[in-house]
């Protein structure tokens, strides 16, 4: 069984309902990377990029629909490249570890991430640019005929461009025709492509967060679950030092955990993320908490 996203507690939804919104006219041709001349003569396409180690040059980022605003808070970009060649990645329809924990709690597998060479960078951009529709996309494509579904979103900053590109319902059958249908079918082959890059010979490995950010709620496992909860295992801070002040200003408590704190759960297989972890207090009081994985670039 597949799961699209990590909900932080319980069972969450998309509803598909019909509606009907307008959508504007489709982008013309694609527009491949500037080419320059090598020494020999021979033009070689080239796509100019920041390098920094934290500075992205193409993300894709699935999320948003019918969710609660917990579950907002643990949506983590499954495409990221930055600047210095390194990639992070995951297949979020991939991503769930089976069959679900005994206790209750859902591990997640961990992303994938490799260190790529500037020709391996330079085709990924090319192709992203060119075929994927990035180059000549527009800021929004909403869906005709689908309400509260997730929307694809793919930020570039590569080529002299810097664009933020959301297409609502990406992969979702339309009952209807669009001017958009060819933009949105190569933005779909470039989701595939990203959430399973082509590496050639260069070696993927899990991806070791550095920090997480924590969701608590109040709040008892399902019932089915006969384990006890773990013991709140930090002296340091408490419930109360999650605050709704966190990522997005959603009213939601959270706050970001080290690594370290993080091991003070005695769980293995985090590092891609984590829910239902069902804590309880000294006082008595049960919380779930949830763990979402943050990215170099993510402050922490």
């Amino acid at each position: 069984m597949s799961r699209l996203r990590l909900a932080p507690i319980g069972l969450l939804s998309t509803l598909l309902l019909t509606a009907c919104v307008g959508t504007g006219s489709s982008p013309g041709a694609s527009v491949p990377p500037t080419p320059s001349p090598t020494p020999s003569g021979t033009p070689t396409p080239t796509v100019d990029h920041p390098t920094s180690a934290t500075a992205v040059i193409l993300r894709m980022s699935t999320g948003g629909g019918f969710l609660a605003p917990g579950a907002l808070l643990t949506e983590i970009p499954e495409f990221t490249l930055y600047g210095d060649g390194t990639v992070i990645y995951r297949d979020p329809a991939k991503s769930y570890y089976e069959p679900a924990r005994p206790d209750g709690i859902g591990l997640r597998l961990p992303f994938q991430t490799a260190r790529l060479n500037e020709a391996q960078v330079q085709a990924i951009l090319a192709d992203a640019i060119g075929p994927g529709g990035l180059g000549t996309a527009r800021e929004d494509y909403p869906p005709c005929c689908v309400a509260d579904a997730p929307s694809t979103t793919f930020t570039l900053n590569a080529g002299g461009l810097e664009k933020v590109v959301a297409v609502g319902a990406l992969g979702f059958d339309e009952p209807q025709s669009s001017p958009d249908d060819a933009a949105r079918k190569a933005f779909a082959a470039l989701a595939q492509r990203l959430v399973a890059p082509d590496l050639a010979d260069t070696t993927a490995t899990n991806f070791a967060p550095s920090a997480y950010r924590g969701i608590l709620a109040e709040g008892q496992p399902d019932p089915s679950v006969t384990v006890a909860p773990r013991p709140w295992p930090w002296t340091s801070f408490g419930p109360a030092d999650f605050t709704p002040s966190g990522a997005d200003g959603l009213p939601v408590p959270s706050r970001t955990l080290t690594a370290a704190d993080v091991a003070a759960l005695h769980l293995e297989g985090v590092e891609g993320g984590a829910s239902s972890i069902a804590l309880k207090t000294a006082d008595g009081k049960s919380y779930l908490l949830a763990l979402r994985p943050l990215l170099p670039d993510e402050p922490s």
